[in-house]
């Protein structure tokens, strides 16, 4: 799997993952892809960020929390694992407890988090919700 950089050099999805025709994606940050540290993407819930993702096409995500869900979803798949995940203070990543127990959460604004879960080191059901 190779990346390509979207308009104006934001990274954008590529790839196709082996067997079954699922597909899997590698985030790339500006055109540069970090081999040894990326992390796949292997379900997206959201359609809007399932857009972002794959076409680069943020409309159905509001325009105010664009450029935050990139910056975080870049963090996301260069850390190579969520112990290497860095940001700012106001990402408070955190893993849910209770019925939600095992899914990791980062703020994006708000009320809205990136949700998602790591299940053998792959990010799965990754989702952007106003979940208060």
């Amino acid at each position: 799997m190779t990346g390509v950089s979207g308009a104006g050099g934001r990274p954008i999805a590529s790839g196709r993952a082996p067997g079954a025709g699922s597909t899997a994606y590698h985030w790339t940050s500006y055109g540069i892809t970090v081999h040894s540290h990326t992390v796949i993407i292997r379900s997206i819930r959201h359609r809007g960020l399932r857009r972002l993702i794959e076409d680069d096409d943020p409309r159905e995500i509001r325009g105010d929390l664009v450029n935050r869900t990139r910056n975080i979803l870049t963090a996301l798949v260069a850390a190579g694992g969520i112990e290497g995940v860095r940001g700012p203070p106001g990402w408070r990543l955190h893993q849910l407890t209770g019925d939600r127990a095992g899914t990791w959460s980062l703020s994006v604004s708000g009320n809205w988090r990136i949700t998602f879960e790591i299940v053998g080191g792959e990010i799965v059901n990754l989702d952007l919700e106003d979940y208060h």
